[in-house]
């Protein structure tokens, strides 16, 4: 069961998704007052929001910029525009998904559900892989690999940030507390020796995955058992 909070003024809407999403087994509660938002949020730790773009007016970036900044909880922009620009500019503003106005209640619904098992799933798997500092070593299951102390501060580092891409100087400049300078073929190294050893652990899975002209990022692997 998910806590959903709507952020949405359409009273006829709102209705039909709350019946909707109790349906599922969920628990729903609504705001409309902007300046409540935030700490509301905060106090309650929902699951995921959904909040509409029209309902806020100016108001909407910001307050999804300060939810994704401040907690961990998904959000769903929901707006009347179909304009590929609106959409791209939600989801860098911290908006994991957006629905296009008019919408049915089941789209939202079936939406919510899938985000709410990849969240779980994405638990699963983050509680059953460890990370052994004292010795630099990764666990998954059953299985263990050692480290270089280098590599364990660049996977920490991906790790802690799942499907985020890192620069190359990201994490030269994070992983190295002496600030030395380090080429991207140094990175490149630390990686692809870092992707062999994890190769032990996860056989069927690149942990981490590189993006083409910008960095690396790390994907859980929510196939596994």
């Amino acid at each position: 069961m998910a806590k959903v909070l709507l952020v949405e003024r359409d009273n006829i809407l709102v209705d039909k998704l709350v019946s909707a999403i109790h349906n599922e087994g969920h628990q729903c509660y609504r705001l409309t007052n902007e300046k409540c938002i935030v700490d509301w949020v905060l106090l309650n730790r929902p699951d995921l929001v959904v909040l509409d773009k029209g309902s806020l007016q100016d108001r909407a970036l910001s307050l999804c910029c300060e939810i994704h900044h401040l907690s961990d909880t998904l959000l769903i922009m929901t707006s009347r525009s179909d304009q590929v620009i609106d959409q791209l500019i939600a989801l860098e503003s911290g908006a994991d998904d957006y629905i296009k106005k008019p919408y049915c209640p089941e789209e939202l619904v079936s939406r919510i559900n899938a985000m709410i098992l990849r969240l779980q799933k994405l638990a699963l798997v983050t509680h059953r892989l460890q990370l052994i500092e004292h010795g630099f070593k990764v666990k998954f299951a059953d299985k263990e690999v050692q480290l270089t102390q280098v590599e364990f501060y660049l996977f920490r580092l991906l790790h802690e940030q799942p499907y985020k891409v890192l620069t190359r100087e990201d994490i030269s400049r994070q992983i190295y507390n002496d600030h030395r300078v380090v080429s991207e073929n140094t990175v490149n190294s630390h990686v692809r020796n870092l992707r062999r050893k994890l190769k032990a652990i996860s056989p069927h899975h690149m942990l981490i995955a590189s993006v083409y002209s910008a960095g690396y990022k790390y994907q859980p692997c929510l196939d596994q058992k």
